[in-house]
C-alpha cells in the first residue's frame, strides 16, 4: 500500500507572472517586479504525494493524473467559519459603538442656524453639504479601523477550494454592501473588500490559472464596484447641475432687473376666511398670496411680499391673540399654543427675489377618554397614567397614540418606563423624543407635542 505522507514545504512565487522567486531576492529574475518579498510573494503548501493513492504529483496540482482525486485543505471550512465569524463579531462591535453624526449630533442652536443660512441662500449650503458627503467619506472610527485591517490581514489557506470559497464569500458581501447605501463610506469599504479579491483571485491565477469559479466570482466583484462607482457619480453630478442650472437662472432672470412679463403679471390674491380656524387669528397684513388648504382641522396659506417688520408686528398681534403658550421665537420663526389648545407656526421665507410668510394653524386633536388596546403588541408597552387621549390608527400590527395630559416630566418618565420595559436597542432620546428596539425588532417612537400631548407609536418589525 502506498504511503499518503504529505511532504510540507514552503515555497515562494511572484505575484506579477507566477515564476518561483529566490527566497533572498527582493526581484523576479523572469519579470523583474520589485516591491519586496513580503509584498509580491505568496507562501503555499506544497503537497509531493496525492493523499488518496499516495502516487507522487506535481507542485500546484488540483487533479491527481493518478486517480483523479481533487487535492483540498483540511483547514478550509475552519478557515473560512473563523473569517466569518470574526466578520460578524467586528460588525457587531461597530453596531453598538455607532453614534451620531452631523445633523443628528448638532445642537438645538447649531440647528436653527443651519436652516437659518439655508432659507437666507435658497438651500444652496446644504446643497454644497451634500456635495460634500458625497465626495469626502468619514474616516474609519476605532472599530472600524480594526476590522478594515484584520480583512488585509487575514491569510486564507493556500488551495483551490479555500480561495474559491474566499472569493465567493467576498463576492456576497459587495453585493450586500451595494444594495444597502449608495456613498463613498459604501464605496471605501467596496474597495477594500475588492482588494482582498483581487489578491485571492492572482493566487488563483498562480495555482490553477483559468478556473471559472474564481474568474467568474472576481468578475461578480469588479462588476459590483462599477456599478456602486457609476451610481455614486450620478448622485453628484445631478446637484451639481442641479445648482449650477439654478445659479445660472437667478443671475440671467432676477441679477439684472425683474423681466417685461413679470412686471404685467398680477398676482394671485385671497380672501381671509369668516369663518372656522381663521377666527382664531389676526387677519394678516396683505392678501397676496393663496390658500393651500382650509378645513376645520387646519388652515394654511402661504403671503407674498411680507417685509421683516410686517412678520414682527404679526407675531406681536398673535401673541396679543393667546398665541403665548410654549412658544418658540427666532429670527424667521414664531410657534405656540392658545388656552384652546389651537397651534400656530409661522415662517418667514427670506428670498433673494421675494419674501413669503407662510401661516399654519391646526386645531386641537377631539381628546376623549380612551381604553389602552388590548392586542399582544400594546402589552409590550407601559400603559399611561392619563386616559385623555385620541387613537389615530389600530391594527394587530401596531398602532398610534395621542395622549393628552402629560406634562414633560410625565413623558420623561413615561419614555423612561418604556426603556426598562426592554426598548433599549438602538434607542434614542432627548427632553422631547424617544425611540427604540426590544430584542424581537419591535420599534417605539415617543413624541412630546406641546401643550402636554404626547405621541406614542409601536410596530412590529
Amino acid at each position: 500500500m502506498k504511503s499518503a505522507d504529505k511532504n510540507v514545504e514552503k515555497e515562494v512565487f511572484c505575484i506579477n507572472c507566477g515564476s518561483r522567486l529566490n527566497g533572498r531576492s527582493n526581484n523576479c529574475t523572469e519579470c523583474g517586479y520589485s516591491s519586496g518579498v513580503s509584498a509580491v510573494a505568496i507562501t503555499v503548501e506544497r503537497s509531493d504525494k496525492c493523499p488518496n493513492c499516495g502516487d507522487n504529483i506535481p507542485s500546484f496540482t488540483v487533479i491527481c493524473p493518478s486517480c483523479g482525486s481533487e487535492i483540498s485543505s483540511a483547514d478550509v471550512p475552519s478557515a473560512i467559519k473563523e473569517f466569518s465569524n470574526s466578520i460578524n463579531k467586528l460588525d457587531n462591535t461597530i453596531a453598538s459603538n455607532s453614534h451620531k453624526q452631523y445633523w443628528e449630533s448638532w445642537a438645538p442652536l447649531m440647528r436653527e442656524f443651519w436652516v437659518g443660512i439655508n432659507v437666507i441662500l435658497i438651500g444652496i449650503p446644504h446643497v454644497l453639504y451634500l456635495f460634500y458627503r458625497l465626495i469626502k467619506p468619514a474616516p474609519f472610527n476605532a472599530a472600524e479601523s480594526k476590522k478594515a485591517q484584520y480583512i488585509n490581514n487575514f491569510t486564507f489557506p493556500n488551495d483551490r477550494e479555500s480561495i474559491l470559497e474566499g472569493l465567493l464569500y467576498i463576492r456576497s458581501t459587495i453585493a450586500a454592501l451595494c444594495a444597502k447605501k449608495t456613498d463613498r463610506n459604501t464605496l471605501q469599504w467596496v474597495k477594500l473588500w475588492k482588494n482582498k479579491a483581487t489578491y485571492l483571485f492572482e493566487k488563483a491565477e498562480i495555482m490553477f490559472r483559468g478556473d471559472k469559479i474564481a474568474h467568474d466570482a472576481y468578475a461578480a466583484v469588479l462588476k459590483s464596484e462599477k456599478k456602486l462607482k457609476n451610481v455614486l457619480l450620478i448622485k453628484i453630478l445631478i446637484p451639481s447641475v442641479l445648482l449650477v442650472s439654478f445659479i445660472f437662472y437667478a443671475s440671467t432672470s432676477h441679477m439684472f432687473g425683474p423681466k417685461k412679463a413679470d412686471v404685467t403679471n398680477t398676482p394671485n390674491t385671497f380672501a381671509w376666511p369668516t369663518s372656522g380656524l381663521a377666527l382664531e387669528l389676526p387677519e394678516p397684513p396683505t392678501n397676496v398670496g393663496k390658500i393651500r388648504l382650509n378645513d376645520d382641522r387646519e388652515l394654511w396659506l402661504e403671503m407674498n411680499d411680507i417685509r421683516q417688520s410686517q412678520f414682527e408686528r404679526y407675531v406681536q398681534r398673535c401673541k396679543n391673540n393667546g398665541f403665548t403658550i410654549e412658544s418658540k421665537k427666532t429670527g424667521y420663526s414664531y410657534e405656540a399654543y392658545n388656552e384652546k389648545g389651537y397651534f400656530l407656526s409661522l415662517f418667514h421665507h427670506a428670498y433673494i427675489i421675494k419674501d413669503t410668510l407662510s401661516l399654519h394653524i391646526k386645531a386641537p386633536l377631539p381628546m376623549d377618554n380612551i381604553m389602552w388596546p388590548e392586542s399582544d403588541i400594546a402589552k409590550l408597552l407601559p400603559i399611561p397614567k392619563s386616559s385623555c387621549g385620541y387613537i389615530e390608527s389600530e391594527s394587530l400590527d401596531g398602532f398610534v397614540i395621542y395622549i393628552g395630559e402629560m406634562t414633560k416630566d410625565d413623558f420623561g418618565d413615561y419614555a423612561d418606563a418604556c426603556y426598562e420595559a426592554g426598548f433599549k436597542k438602538n434607542h434614542t432620546r432627548s427632553d422631547k423624543s424617544f425611540t427604540g428596539y426590544d430584542m424581537e425588532g419591535n420599534y417605539v417612537e415617543l413624541q412630546y407635542m406641546g401643550n402636554k400631548t404626547v405621541s406614542i407609536k409601536i410596530q412590529k418589525p
